[in-house]
């Protein structure tokens, strides 16, 4: 009974729980497209809080971001879940992992969204086919049109003569 009460004292006199991330610390921005905002700030969802050894340094962990999807499509809505978070030690193990949110709302710009699409539309391959071959359908009407008049206006001065 004496040597596990000598292993606990041990144990909580060199180990503790150590906040390594806040929650609502900001950790960075990531850009938006068609938004109102060029980016968005990101924050932790929760803490992360480790059982570490007391001569640890929390600063010497690495803080990893995992974004789903950079950059992000508005609209975004404050909250909104965009990632991942991780405190990785040095040798490279996951201590603790939170998700990562939107900080803030940023509203659809709806000019850019419809440049966006308007950009994509006019990017197929088939539509730009299309259009060359209306133009040349086009230019080959117009010449067709002014030879026909110009015929049409040399028989008309024959019968006149």
């Amino acid at each position: 009974f004496t040597e596990s009460a000598e292993l606990y004292k041990w144990a909580f006199d060199n180990f503790g729980y150590k906040t390594l991330l806040t929650a609502n610390e900001p950790l960075g921005e990531i850009g938006v497209t068609m938004g109102e905002a060029e980016s968005v700030a990101l924050y932790a969802g929760s803490d992360v809080i480790a059982l570490l050894p007391n001569d640890s340094d929390p600063a010497s962990f690495e803080t990893r971001l995992e974004i789903s999807e950079d950059p992000v499509a508005a609209p975004v809505l404050p909250g909104q879940i965009l990632g991942k978070v991780s405190i990785v030690s040095g040798d490279g193990a996951v201590i603790g992992s939170a998700k990562l949110l939107a900080a803030n709302a940023v509203a659809l710009d709806g000019g850019d969204l419809v440049l966006n699409k308007l950009g994509e539309f006019l990017g197929h391959t088939w539509l730009l086919l299309l259009v060359v071959v209306i133009v040349i359908i086009v230019v080959v009407y117009v010449v067709l049109a002014v030879r026909y008049r110009a015929k049409r206006k040399a028989q008309l001065r024959q019968k006149k003569q």
